[in-house]
């Protein structure tokens, strides 16, 4: 009944033809009074959004939400008869109406009832267009996330690389030597020489068939002991400090390591030679200093085959002698199908994945050939960032789909260079003698270095598949951000979904301005953080990583125990400044901007359909 009350008021025709000197207070009155039911002298924002839905109104959205703000002066959020007034006759709106009659006030007058201008019609038609574009292009979004993520999820085996993962850190647990304790070169030489070979060489035949890992891995060939080196250079010293640190006459010259380009030389264990030959190797390493003050880094790698979860893995674990003398470990393994398409079913959600990305690709041409054939303001018109996303999704889907059939490529080659290696032969040979090898009794298949040969070009196929396939993962990553926006552009379709991507934009400016006091405060507590508890928190030992671990954990109580009376005020004067000032003043703000904004942008959409309706 309001709304049917609100569309027969004479104050309506009197807007629609400019004739505003005909506005009276009793127009104004007579509006009023549908919203003020209560009497109570003054309506909201809210309710005088509502007459955008009268029809025929020439007033846009954005004329009556000025017209609030010309009324609400005082900015009290509620609005009286003859505010309401001063607005229609003095304000914004009031000024607009009269200037789109003065201009088109001919052809106003030859309109008929039901008829329009052509500049109308052609503008509403765009909206109708945009509309309908980003309407439909929810179901087309969805269907091309769900889709990827199935494919996805199919072609990246995720879980069964984190299971495989795990087997590394349990030699930081077990064994006689734990990765935990390691610390120099020495203690290196220690753990390989024991826990390394007992966890890696499991030769108990009774057991493990030859070269099992954990179990079900099975290591193809042996691994590869890649040693990363530099020419050490003649460098300066004081003479003072030369002679406490090189104190022997006969040296001549000052040198300095690891800073000249990087080298490195390859050598191999194979899991068919036995474990105390494989023990008096490494000690020979040891004795003979392979591991010298000119190396970088030492990678242990290894290929795994699981055919129960049907995934090849590379795997590294990575050594890296820091200048400080200690050193540091770190693991890395990609796991990958061995037989991504295994049946055809699994080329399925890749072939419409395609062809989804082509039906995209077929819409935005027919956008862009238009916009093309007038020119530059015809391009610069089409760029908008909505269409900018889609040609995003299509672009960047497409450069995983390329890089994903890069991968398989690199894969395929994978097979045949495991083929080349006589696996089997030596397998046979150490059942067969109920023992393992000796160093020299490899050579009775093939000379060792033309055997290490094949080794090597196995694990370097596997090593570039791996790398590519972690390409892959990544880019999937980033790919379902942009999807994310996709879906941004279809929630633009719907009035009540497109009050918060409203809300988001119209806030950027106040954030932006937030962000620079915000970052500002925040960096001088990283940079203090780190020259403060740098010396004794690993975390923040460096300028970059003081900023991740004052973002992510900070200060705790351990931090503290080591500090002096006067550290301790200053650690903690430190640590509470900072979460008053930061995490509770400063968010608080920052949330209150993006209220803020949200309730602005509610209050100009009104009452606007939900989803539902």
């Amino acid at each position: 009944a309001r709304r049917e009350k609100l569309q027969h008021l004479v104050l309506w025709p009197k807007l629609n033809s400019g004739k505003l000197y005909q506005v009276t207070v009793a127009d104004v009155h007579e509006l009023f009074a549908i919203f003020d039911v209560e009497g109570s002298g003054e309506i909201s924002m809210e309710e005088l959004m509502e007459i955008k839905k009268v029809q025929g109104l020439t007033l846009s959205k954005e004329d009556i939400a000025a017209l609030g703000r010309d009324a609400d002066k005082d900015g009290s959020g509620l609005i009286s008869v003859n505010e309401l007034y001063k607005a229609f006759i003095q304000g914004e709106v009031a000024y607009n109406l009269i200037k789109k009659s003065i201009n088109e006030e001919n052809d106003v007058q030859h309109l008929a009832e039901g008829e329009c201008l052509i500049d109308d019609l052609i503008e509403w038609m765009r909206q109708e267009y945009d509309i309908n574009a980003d309407l439909w292009s929810l179901p087309q979004t969805l269907l091309l996330f769900c889709v990827f993520l199935y494919t996805g999820s199919a072609h990246l085996p995720v879980r069964s690389g984190w299971e495989i993962a795990e087997n590394y850190p349990a030699s930081a647990v077990f064994g006689y030597y734990r990765l935990s304790w390691l610390y120099d070169r020495l203690s290196l030489y220690d753990f390989l020489a024991t826990t390394w070979i007992a966890q890696h060489l499991n030769q108990d035949l009774a057991l493990y068939p030859p070269g099992r890992y954990f179990g079900r891995n099975q290591v193809i060939g042996g691994f590869r002991f890649r040693r990363f080196y530099t020419t050490p250079q003649n460098c300066s010293m004081p003479e003072y400090l030369e002679r406490v640190y090189y104190p022997f006459p006969q040296r001549l010259t000052v040198q300095c390591f690891k800073l000249s380009s990087e080298s490195y030389e390859d050598r191999w264990v194979l899991y068919h030679e036995r474990s105390d030959s494989v023990k008096r190797t490494m000690d020979e390493w040891t004795y003979s200093n392979w591991l010298d003050d000119n190396t970088t880094a030492l990678n242990i790698d290894s290929v795994l085959l699981n055919p129960v979860l049907g995934t090849y893995t590379f795997e590294q674990l990575t050594f890296r002698f820091e200048n400080n003398g200690f050193t540091k470990h770190v693991q890395f393994a990609e796991t990958f199908l061995s037989e991504p398409y295994k049946d055809l079913s699994g080329l399925v959600p890749d072939v419409l994945f395609m062809l989804i990305l082509m039906r995209i690709l077929y819409s935005e041409i027919k956008e862009l050939l238009p916009a093309l054939s007038i020119g530059f303001d015809g391009i610069m018109n089409y760029l908008q960032f909505w269409n900018i996303v889609d040609w995003l999704a299509i672009f960047w889907g497409a450069i995983c789909a390329g890089l994903w059939v890069v991968f398989c490529i690199h894969l395929s080659m994978v097979q045949p260079r495991i083929e080349q290696l006589p696996l089997r032969q030596m397998d046979q040979i150490v059942y067969a003698n109920n023992t393992y090898m000796q160093r020299w009794e490899v050579n009775i298949m093939m000379p060792r270095p033309e055997y290490e040969a094949l080794l090597e070009s196995m694990m370097q196929a596997c090593q570039d598949a791996s790398i590519w396939h972690e390409a892959v993962r990544m880019l999937c990553v980033l790919y379902l951000f942009v999807l994310m926006m996709k879906f941004f552009k279809s929630f633009k379709a719907n009035a009540q979904l497109d009050v918060v991507i409203t809300t988001l934009s119209g806030s950027v400016k106040d954030v932006s301005h937030f962000a620079i006091v915000f970052f500002t405060i925040f960096l001088c507590y990283a940079w203090s953080g780190h020259i403060f508890f740098g010396k004794s928190t690993e975390g923040c030992s460096t300028m970059l990583g003081a900023i991740f671990w004052r973002w992510s954990s900070g200060v705790g109580v351990g931090d503290m125990e080591d500090l002096d009376l006067l550290g301790r005020i200053l650690g903690y004067t430190y640590t509470l400044s900072y979460e008053f000032l930061v995490l509770n003043l400063l968010f608080g703000i920052l949330f209150g901007l993006i209220f803020e904004s949200y309730g602005r942008t509610q209050k100009e959409a009104g009452n606007p359909i939900s989803v539902v309706e």
